[in-house]
């Protein structure tokens, strides 16, 4: 098998664009622009889920089910073995890459430097420094209120180990309530 009979190439308005069956498969053509770059190159993913499980955890779970051992350590050994400029380790990779492993994979095997991931159906994300900062002081002073201020824009946030930063949207794209209420999640879900 050949990394390119995972994906169709496409030129759309003079941009590449690859499309897999598979969100896994992604990995040969960012492996491949990786190569042509000389330099991880960043992702920018809009999704209504984050897609970011951690890499081979599914199948290091299988791995280890029956004779134990410690799954997490299997799955970063597995990615550990993924080298981008060889097509055997990547069709390997793939082959055992679950559902929504592919980002982390692709993080820590230096096929891309960052991910941000802008999801719209689940909730969460990297918290700011300043938000974790108040998240602290409103749990170490219940039921006082809070100390701090409510976090505001601009925020600084922490360089994650997996280099990805997962952006969650509060509320439809185009909301313009203040604040936003019951009626949002009914447009939210309209626009998905």
């Amino acid at each position: 098998m050949h990394l390119s009979t995972l994906f169709k190439h496409q030129d759309v308005g003079r941009k590449d664009v690859y499309i897999v069956d598979d969100h896994h498969y992604a990995l040969a053509p960012w492996a491949l622009i990786r190569r042509q770059l000389g330099r991880a190159p960043n992702l920018i993913t809009l999704d209504h889920h984050t897609d970011v499980h951690e890499a081979f955890l599914g199948h290091a779970h299988l791995e280890t089910y029956e004779n134990g051992g410690d799954a997490w350590a299997l799955a970063r050994d597995l990615v550990n073995r993924i080298d981008w400029q060889d097509d055997q380790s990547l069709l390997w990779a793939i082959e055992y890459l679950r559902h929504d492993e592919h980002v982390d994979a692709a993080t820590l095997s230096g096929i891309l430097n960052y991910a941000f991931c802008i999801q719209l159906s689940d909730h969460g994300g990297n918290p700011s420094i300043e938000q974790q900062e108040y998240d602290a002081d409103r749990q170490a002073r219940w039921p006082q209120p809070p100390k701090l201020p409510l976090p505001r824009r601009p925020m600084t946030y922490e360089d994650p180990a997996n280099h990805i930063f997962v952006i969650s949207h509060d509320c439809a794209i185009g909301c313009s309530r203040m604040p936003h209420n019951d009626d949002c999640v009914v447009e939210h879900h309209r626009s998905g």
